[in-house]
């Protein structure tokens, strides 16, 4: 128990991390309302904290799912498999969604940035590809929400951990899974609420 709860806070924490490269790279929400020549000027001026970005958010989000499989696991020798695994089926195909967003947004970008700065134009591959990227983005923060939701629920069935702890999972879960679906506004760092709710709930309920 204390290892998940473990797994699934520093996976949060890892994510904040990013913060940092973030501010120094300029890649706040401003920066995705710019021209998308004016984001590859500033991906090939910030080109480390970029990359600074994408590693951290990789790390982050591989402990944060070893955190909810671990925990499924749990749940479901608790009594609960068929909702613990489901959401952690939900969770692994987000992830998957979010892998090939952020090798698409990342890679495919800064490769264009190179691009840009050589000839001076804007490669004409890179928009469908950041167009793909989005969408698996969206994909990625819903099925996540959908997967705490149904880890949720099946933490109140169980009672493995603390009621908050599930009540929490589904009402961010199914507030943020609405939220997107109405705004088309990913709201990335809002889904890690629950997984840090569930891992703080864990880690108390180990000591």
């Amino acid at each position: 128990m204390l290892l998940t709860g473990l797994l699934l806070v520093s996976g949060v924490l890892v994510v904040v991390i990013q913060t940092p490269g973030y501010r120094r790279g300029g890649f706040d929400g401003a920066f995705w309302r710019l021209p998308l020549a004016d984001q590859l000027d500033q991906i090939g001026e910030k080109n480390r904290e970029w990359w600074w970005v994408a590693g951290w958010s990789v790390v982050g989000v591989v402990l944060m799912t070893g955190g909810l499989v671990s925990l499924a696991a749990l749940l479901g020798e608790a009594g609960e498999p068929a909702l613990s695994f489901s959401g952690a089926g939900v969770y692994l195909v987000a992830m998957a969604a979010w892998m090939f967003g952020l090798a698409v947004s990342y890679a495919a970008m800064s490769e264009a940035a190179k691009q840009k700065r050589a000839t001076g134009e804007t490669p004409s591959w890179v928009a469908p590809l950041g167009s793909a990227a989005y969408v698996s983005e969206v994909t990625w923060v819903i099925a996540a929400n959908l997967a705490y939701i149904l880890v949720g629920v099946a933490v109140l069935a169980t009672g493995l951990l603390p009621s908050w702890a599930g009540w929490s999972a589904v009402g961010i879960g199914a507030g943020l899974a609405v939220l997107v679906a109405l705004t088309r506004y990913a709201f990335p760092q809002m889904s890690d609420l629950a997984p840090f709710a569930l891992g703080v709930a864990a880690i108390l309920e180990a000591l």
